[in-house]
């Protein structure tokens, strides 16, 4: 009986402290968020504080870089930020891109910028797609705009494809479609 009652008690108390520990970590979430999107919302409308959730977020000595995301209806926006620390510790914010998908009868369309505030990719996916930590098959994806960048950036190129697009990156951005020559092998190149 004794030690049924020491179980039940050592038991409760790893349930409050992991219940503790989740609210801990999602104040702490939210904290951190709060306090790294004032930044930007200042010059940026777009990410005032409400209604964003933090993805990711990476504290370095010289810079602060998260990721955010909000749902709007059906349409979700996500961005990429960074926060430069200077020497005397002021913060200047920098958006490295931003998404915003959206649907489009039986589709999702996907458009992303890039910090330049230039197009970067438009493409369009069935709706029900859904993007993770795992590559998407690249055929399910119908591009308007930005295949090769799209390419480059998640991994599909091989290093000599991708030594090729980074020589003529400018050239390739700026083709539209999606049926699309494969960039050259090591072979070709050498």
């Amino acid at each position: 009986m004794k030690l049924l009652n020491n179980t039940l008690i050592v038991s409760l108390t790893l349930i409050i402290a992991c219940n503790g520990n989740t609210q801990s970590k999602r104040n702490s979430r939210e904290n951190y968020l709060e306090k790294h999107l004032g930044y930007f919302s200042k010059e940026y409308p777009l990410f005032e504080k409400e209604g964003w959730s933090l993805v990711y977020g990476d504290e370095l000595e010289e810079m602060h870089e998260f990721q955010i995301s909000r749902t709007i209806g059906d349409t979700v926006m996500e961005a990429n930020l960074i926060l430069f620390k200077d020497s005397v510790g002021s913060m200047t914010p920098f958006i490295k891109d931003v998404s915003i998908s959206f649907p489009s009868n039986s589709n999702r369309i996907v458009l992303s910028i890039k910090n330049d505030w230039d197009t970067v990719y438009l493409f369009q996916v069935p709706r029900e797609f859904e993007f993770g930590f795992d590559k998407p098959d690249i055929n399910k994806i119908n591009f308007y705009r930005g295949k090769y960048y799209y390419l480059a950036e998640n991994g599909y190129l091989d290093d000599c494809q991708l030594e090729y697009y980074i020589v003529h990156k400018d050239s390739l951005n700026a083709i539209k479609g999606n049926n699309l020559k494969d960039l050259p092998v090591c072979n070709a190149i050498r």
